[in-house]
């Protein structure tokens, strides 16, 4: 009941729990930053703060760590004057139902990774000074019912899968500048009828106070904003994102374990901030999938100071590898036993050289997959994804369909449900889509896999797909197998030549 009771600037649960939070101002008396133990608020559903004159960072204002909230539903920022880019870690607020930045100063692109935003209903960004294109990868909002992004400087013609979508009802826009709807875009409405570009951002009036500046972030080479965290004994550690500096908060997470063992690393003082970022998330990976459980071939030398990471885990099968600097490459998991847990840490996206996640034969992993794989991963240049013969379930996640990269998708042997994503089309750089033997899965194979014009084999058997294959996918210029059940897929070398059919 704290604030004004008028307008209900708190309001909590049975619990005593806040579960709503509001500072609104029309009298420029909110400066600063959000403290970062705002992220402690765990039943936190709606933060309203608008009509403050903060004149900072958005990313002071809506700090990374709040990303964790597991209720954070609606968040309005309109008319505080936040300024800069919006952040990549924007995507990792994955229950957002609500988000409205409009009238401020933030400028740049809007960053592809708002396409993880899959619950997100609203979207308001107009009256800001954003630039390029719409990006393609809102097309997976399926939830999305109003885009708002009109008075920026965005160019270029909407993507028609946007347009399309199939709860969206209203489509704000640009339309006589240089931003364009598609034919058949009748959701489609223009704003700004004298097609006039934005005059260039106006400085904000004046810079609110930084607060404290031991938590200024700093910027990661992925776009991740990295704050500074120390320790009792040793001072500074390292610079971590704040869902890791949340996490460590926690006690016996994966996280605090991994940072108490770099804490106690003999050398910490002479390692790079590089390294420590990569055995952290090495560590953290270990504990999140209880390393001391693993068989001994599988854990050894795992942890050990005297011992390059890149040495880490089954030397005989390469564990992992790293390239001619040190960075770590590739990440293979194979034959493990004990090896279990919920989640590949997103602490995996401080590994910026990462190509190769490859998790086989582990069949006490037995995961959820869309709990196992995080949005961050996103941020990696990975092009590879194995998880075969894991026992994981569920269906296949959306972020799993934002690794645009990637060029190897194999996901066969396990207990997967539901259909074929028509987005897959989206990984245009594919070129093997393994999903066979997978019998929970059904339906048909979607024609937007004819996007995918880099794909060599679509390995399909052993699952309950039916119905004829599309034209477009049949014809695929680089396509050499595609493998069906043949009870199924009747007859399907008749009329598409790559195709074969498996018979048990």
């Amino acid at each position: 009941s704290w604030g004004e009771s008028g307008d209900r600037a708190t309001q909590c649960n049975s619990l005593g729990q806040v579960t709503y939070l509001a500072l609104a101002s029309q009298h420029d008396t909110l400066r600063g930053t959000t403290p970062l133990e705002m992220a402690l608020l765990s039943a936190l559903e709606r933060l309203e703060m608008p009509y403050n004159h903060w004149f900072t960072n958005v990313t002071r204002v809506l700090p990374t760590e709040m990303a964790q909230l597991p209720s954070l539903a609606e968040v309005r920022l309109q008319s505080t004057g936040v300024t800069g880019t919006l952040p990549n870690s924007l995507g990792g607020f994955q229950y957002l139902q609500n988000l409205n930045l409009r009238d401020n100063y933030i400028d740049g692109p809007i960053p592809t990774e708002i396409g993880l935003l899959t619950d997100l209903k609203y979207l308001v960004l107009y009256g800001n000074y954003l630039t390029g294109t719409i990006p393609t990868e809102l097309a997976q909002m399926n939830s999305l019912e109003s885009l708002s992004i009109y008075a920026n400087n965005l160019v270029g013609t909407l993507h028609r899968s946007i347009c399309f979508l199939p709860l969206l009802r209203n489509l704000r826009l640009d339309c006589n500048y240089k931003i364009f709807c598609p034919p058949q875009c009748n959701n489609c409405a223009c704003e700004d009828e004298q097609g006039e570009t934005r005059p260039p951002r106006p400085p904000p009036p004046s810079p609110a106070p930084l607060g404290n500046a031991d938590l200024a972030p700093t910027a990661a080479p992925m776009g991740l904003a990295l704050f500074p965290t120390t320790g009792p004994a040793s001072g500074y550690i390292l610079n971590l994102p704040g869902f890791s500096v949340a996490a460590i908060a926690t006690s016996f997470s994966p996280q605090s374990f991994a940072y108490q063992w770099l804490e106690d690393h003999p050398d910490l003082s002479s390692i790079s901030e590089p390294r420590k970022q990569q055995l952290f998330a090495l560590a953290t990976f270990y504990y999140s999938f209880g390393g001391d459980g693993w068989d001994f071939r599988e854990r050894e030398n795992w942890l050990n100071y005297d011992l390059s990471e890149c040495l880490w885990g089954d030397t005989r099968a390469q564990a992992i590898t790293c390239d001619f600097s040190g960075s770590l490459t590739e990440l293979a998991i194979s034959r493990a036993g004990g090896f279990s847990g919920a989640e590949i840490p997103p602490e995996m996206a401080l590994l910026t050289s990462l190509e190769s996640i490859e998790l086989e034969f582990l069949e006490d992993l037995a995961a959820d997959l869309p709990g196992l794989i995080p949005a961050q991963l996103a941020y990696l240049p990975l092009r590879t994804m194995i998880v075969k013969e894991t026992a994981v379930f569920g269906s296949i996640p959306s972020q799993l369909l934002l690794l645009t990269g990637l060029s190897n998708l194999n996901l066969r042997g396990n207990d997967l449900t539901g259909t074929l994503p028509t987005e897959l089309g989206l990984l245009t750089n594919l070129e093997y889509l393994t999903l066979y033997d997978n019998v929970g899965m059904t339906g048909s194979v979607p024609s937007e896999l004819g996007l995918l014009t880099s794909l060599q084999f679509l390995l399909i058997d052993r699952i309950q797909i039916d119905g004829p294959i599309p034209e477009e996918v049949c014809s695929l210029p680089n396509l050499r197998t595609i493998s069906v059940n043949c009870d199924l897929v009747l007859d399907c070398q008749a009329y598409c030549s790559p195709c074969s059919c498996y018979s048990d």
